[in-house]
């Protein structure tokens, strides 16, 4: 008798509780991944031609000037190559060193621009513009913006906010219209050639 009572007893209270409900767990989604900034190292600006060696530290500041309106960080000077390693490896990012070499070729001027891995220095590309024209020190202030877009949309780099990017330069003194003649414009290269290998 006892037996029965238990197994009634048992009956009504699971009719009473109702039927179990199936508890499905909360799945949260991953936030989607921000790419990290490029890790840029920038190597002194090489020449094989005498009649260039006077542009090398000019040209390493145009080439400076232009990382500046991209969002980069950059390997500090005299950083060895196993602490940039390790700094990639910790951001899970890309690292590359460029080094620009300019080039005398028959009243042209030709800059390449080889990018280096971090870690291990291996090629990832080199770029390359040609310009023919004015005055070395003109064709070079032609030639490195455009050899930086190249190589900065093929490697999706993206442009700082404008914001940004007009607080990192130097204000510069504005020229009167008046001013502004033939003499102090900077002259136009001929020609200006890109190619991508």
């Amino acid at each position: 008798m006892r037996s029965i009572v238990l197994a009634v007893l048992a009956c009504s209270l699971t009719t009473f509780a109702g039927p179990k409900k199936k508890s499905v767990p909360v799945v949260v989604a991953p936030a989607p991944a921000v790419p990290a900034t490029p890790y840029v190292g920038v190597l002194p600006t090489v020449s094989d031609s005498e009649e260039y060696a006077a542009l090398l530290t000019h040209a390493n500041e145009l080439l400076k000037a232009e990382y500046d309106t991209y969002q980069l960080d950059y390997v500090p000077e005299g950083e060895s190559d196993q602490v940039s390693a390790d700094v990639v490896r910790a951001r899970k990012t890309e690292g590359v060193r460029l080094r620009l070499t300019l080039t005398a070729a028959r009243e042209q001027m030709r800059a390449s621009l080889m990018v280096m891995k971090i870690p291990g220095g291996g090629l990832r590309g080199s770029w390359f513009v040609h310009a023919s024209g004015p005055a070395a020190n003109e064709l070079l202030e032609a030639i490195v913006p455009n050899i930086v877009a190249d190589l900065a949309g093929d490697l999706g780099w993206k442009k700082k906010p404008v914001a940004e990017a007009v607080k990192a330069e130097a204000p510069a003194e504005p020229v009167k219209a008046a001013e502004a003649t033939e003499s102090t414009k900077p002259a136009e290269p001929d020609t200006v050639q890109t190619a991508t290998r």
